[in-house]
Protein backbone atom coordinates (compact mmCIF):
# COMPACT_ATOMS: atom_id res chain seq x y z
CA UNK A 1 0.00 0.00 0.00
CA UNK A 2 1.14 3.16 -0.81
CA UNK A 3 -0.56 6.79 0.46
CA UNK A 4 0.87 9.63 -1.35
CA UNK A 5 -0.59 13.02 -0.25
CA UNK A 6 -1.24 15.85 -3.02
CA UNK A 7 1.39 18.77 -2.36
CA UNK A 8 3.82 17.35 -0.17
CA UNK A 9 6.55 15.13 -0.95
CA UNK A 10 6.32 12.64 1.60
CA UNK A 11 5.04 9.15 0.74
CA UNK A 12 3.84 6.84 3.31
CA UNK A 13 4.57 3.13 1.82
CA UNK A 14 4.32 -0.23 3.06
CA UNK A 15 7.38 -1.74 4.10
CA UNK A 16 8.88 -4.89 2.29
CA UNK A 17 11.63 -6.95 2.45
CA UNK A 18 13.86 -4.59 0.04
CA UNK A 19 13.89 -2.37 2.26
CA UNK A 20 15.54 -3.93 4.65
CA UNK A 21 19.21 -2.53 3.97
CA UNK A 22 18.14 1.28 4.43
CA UNK A 23 15.58 0.48 6.71
CA UNK A 24 18.38 -0.87 8.85
CA UNK A 25 20.80 1.98 8.11
CA UNK A 26 18.32 4.53 8.99
CA UNK A 27 17.19 2.76 12.54
CA UNK A 28 20.63 1.83 13.72
CA UNK A 29 20.43 4.81 15.87
CA UNK A 30 21.03 5.52 19.78
CA UNK A 31 18.64 7.75 20.39
CA UNK A 32 15.88 6.04 18.34
CA UNK A 33 15.84 2.98 20.43
CA UNK A 34 15.72 5.54 23.55
CA UNK A 35 12.54 7.03 22.65
CA UNK A 36 11.14 3.70 22.24
CA UNK A 37 8.73 2.47 24.69
CA UNK A 38 8.97 -1.14 23.24
CA UNK A 39 12.94 -1.67 23.08
CA UNK A 40 11.75 -4.75 21.28
CA UNK A 41 10.79 -2.92 18.14
CA UNK A 42 13.73 -0.91 17.90
CA UNK A 43 16.91 -2.25 19.76
CA UNK A 44 20.16 -0.60 19.19
CA UNK A 45 22.76 -1.50 17.32
CA UNK A 46 20.00 -2.51 14.85
CA UNK A 47 21.13 -4.77 12.45
CA UNK A 48 20.30 -5.77 9.18
CA UNK A 49 18.93 -9.19 10.22
CA UNK A 50 16.50 -7.23 13.08
CA UNK A 51 15.22 -4.96 9.72
CA UNK A 52 14.54 -8.33 8.15
CA UNK A 53 12.41 -9.87 11.38
CA UNK A 54 10.95 -6.16 11.96
CA UNK A 55 9.68 -6.04 8.43
CA UNK A 56 8.62 -9.73 8.64
CA UNK A 57 6.28 -8.79 11.20
CA UNK A 58 4.92 -5.51 9.45
CA UNK A 59 3.94 -7.62 6.63
CA UNK A 60 2.21 -10.31 9.33
CA UNK A 61 0.34 -7.98 10.73
CA UNK A 62 -1.17 -5.92 7.57
CA UNK A 63 -2.27 -9.68 6.34
CA UNK A 64 -3.87 -9.72 9.53
CA UNK A 65 -5.63 -6.24 9.85
CA UNK A 66 -4.24 -5.63 12.98
CA UNK A 67 -1.72 -2.69 12.18
CA UNK A 68 -0.17 -0.39 8.70
CA UNK A 69 3.53 -0.26 9.28
CA UNK A 70 4.82 2.25 6.81
CA UNK A 71 8.40 3.56 5.27
CA UNK A 72 8.26 7.07 5.48
CA UNK A 73 9.48 8.52 2.08
CA UNK A 74 11.08 11.87 0.97
CA UNK A 75 12.76 12.41 -1.88
CA UNK A 76 12.79 8.78 -2.89
CA UNK A 77 14.59 8.03 0.64
CA UNK A 78 13.43 6.22 3.48
CA UNK A 79 14.15 8.74 6.15
CA UNK A 80 11.89 6.91 8.99
CA UNK A 81 9.21 4.48 9.75
CA UNK A 82 5.35 4.92 10.66
CA UNK A 83 3.13 2.53 12.53
CA UNK A 84 -0.86 2.43 12.39
CA UNK A 85 -1.91 -0.29 14.68
CA UNK A 86 -5.69 -1.32 13.82
CA UNK A 87 -9.01 -1.26 16.55
CA UNK A 88 -11.48 -1.46 13.94
CA UNK A 89 -13.97 -2.64 15.65
CA UNK A 90 -13.88 0.82 17.84
CA UNK A 91 -12.52 2.95 14.69
CA UNK A 92 -9.78 4.00 16.28
CA UNK A 93 -6.00 3.58 16.33
CA UNK A 94 -2.32 4.14 17.61
CA UNK A 95 0.31 5.77 15.90
CA UNK A 96 3.81 5.44 16.54
CA UNK A 97 6.49 6.81 14.51
CA UNK A 98 10.75 7.63 14.02
CA UNK A 99 12.68 9.51 11.83
CA UNK A 100 16.13 8.92 11.16
CA UNK A 101 18.86 12.02 12.55
CA UNK A 102 20.02 13.09 9.69
CA UNK A 103 16.43 13.73 8.49
CA UNK A 104 14.75 15.20 11.12
CA UNK A 105 13.51 18.66 11.42
CA UNK A 106 12.69 18.85 7.81
CA UNK A 107 8.60 18.51 8.11
CA UNK A 108 8.89 14.69 7.47
CA UNK A 109 7.31 13.40 11.00
CA UNK A 110 4.60 16.37 10.77
CA UNK A 111 3.86 15.37 7.15
CA UNK A 112 3.50 11.80 7.83
CA UNK A 113 1.34 11.79 10.48
CA UNK A 114 -0.85 14.86 9.09
CA UNK A 115 -1.03 12.13 6.07
CA UNK A 116 -1.64 8.73 8.26
CA UNK A 117 -4.44 10.95 9.77
CA UNK A 118 -5.95 11.53 6.61
CA UNK A 119 -6.38 8.16 5.69
CA UNK A 120 -7.10 7.00 8.73
CA UNK A 121 -10.27 9.46 9.40
CA UNK A 122 -11.00 9.94 5.75
CA UNK A 123 -10.93 5.88 3.97
CA UNK A 124 -11.44 4.32 7.34
CA UNK A 125 -13.39 6.32 8.71
CA UNK A 126 -12.16 6.32 12.11
CA UNK A 127 -13.06 8.44 15.26
CA UNK A 128 -10.17 8.67 17.28
CA UNK A 129 -6.13 8.38 17.78
CA UNK A 130 -3.39 7.99 19.67
CA UNK A 131 0.16 8.08 20.79
CA UNK A 132 2.12 8.13 23.22
CA UNK A 133 5.65 10.16 24.09
CA UNK A 134 8.12 9.29 26.69
CA UNK A 135 8.03 12.56 28.92
CA UNK A 136 11.50 12.81 28.28
CA UNK A 137 10.62 13.22 24.00
CA UNK A 138 10.51 16.93 24.16
CA UNK A 139 10.36 16.84 20.32
CA UNK A 140 7.81 13.66 19.85
CA UNK A 141 5.93 15.54 22.53
CA UNK A 142 5.95 19.28 20.76
CA UNK A 143 4.93 17.63 17.67
CA UNK A 144 1.56 16.07 18.33
CA UNK A 145 0.56 18.74 21.00
CA UNK A 146 1.20 21.10 17.56
CA UNK A 147 -1.04 18.95 15.38
CA UNK A 148 -4.13 19.42 17.68
CA UNK A 149 -3.34 16.16 19.92
CA UNK A 150 -4.43 16.43 23.73
CA UNK A 151 -2.52 15.26 26.14
CA UNK A 152 -5.07 13.03 27.97
CA UNK A 153 -3.03 11.02 30.82
CA UNK A 154 0.10 9.85 32.51
CA UNK A 155 1.15 6.50 32.84
CA UNK A 156 3.31 7.14 35.53
CA UNK A 157 6.51 5.36 35.70
CA UNK A 158 4.95 2.78 32.99
CA UNK A 159 8.21 2.51 31.14
CA UNK A 160 11.72 0.81 32.36
CA UNK A 161 14.69 1.63 30.01
CA UNK A 162 18.11 1.80 31.31
CA UNK A 163 17.87 1.39 35.14
CA UNK A 164 15.54 3.67 35.40
CA UNK A 165 11.39 4.29 35.21
CA UNK A 166 9.98 7.00 32.61
CA UNK A 167 6.47 8.32 32.94
CA UNK A 168 4.84 7.62 29.10
CA UNK A 169 2.08 10.24 27.88
CA UNK A 170 -0.95 9.46 26.10
CA UNK A 171 -2.09 12.00 23.28
CA UNK A 172 -5.38 11.61 21.88
CA UNK A 173 -7.01 13.28 18.80
CA UNK A 174 -10.74 13.02 17.60
CA UNK A 175 -12.06 13.36 13.70
CA UNK A 176 -13.65 16.41 13.83
CA UNK A 177 -10.82 17.90 16.04
CA UNK A 178 -8.40 17.54 13.41
CA UNK A 179 -7.97 20.69 11.11
CA UNK A 180 -4.85 19.69 8.92
CA UNK A 181 -6.71 16.95 6.49
CA UNK A 182 -4.62 16.46 3.30
CA UNK A 183 -5.60 15.36 0.03
CA UNK A 184 -4.51 12.02 -0.51
CA UNK A 185 -4.08 8.82 -2.73
CA UNK A 186 -4.33 5.72 -2.29
CA UNK A 187 -2.54 2.46 -4.21
CA UNK A 188 -2.66 -1.31 -2.97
Amino acid sequence: MEIKSKGSGVILRSLAMEDADSFAAVADEQDISDNMADLSRIPHPFTRRDAIAFIGLAISSQMDNTALNFGIIAGNKLVGAMVLKLDLGNRSGEIGYWIGKEHRRKGYAKEAIRLVLSFAFGSLKFNRIHAKALATNKPSINLLTGLGFAREGVGRQGIYQKGEFIDDILFGILEREFGAKMDYDVNE
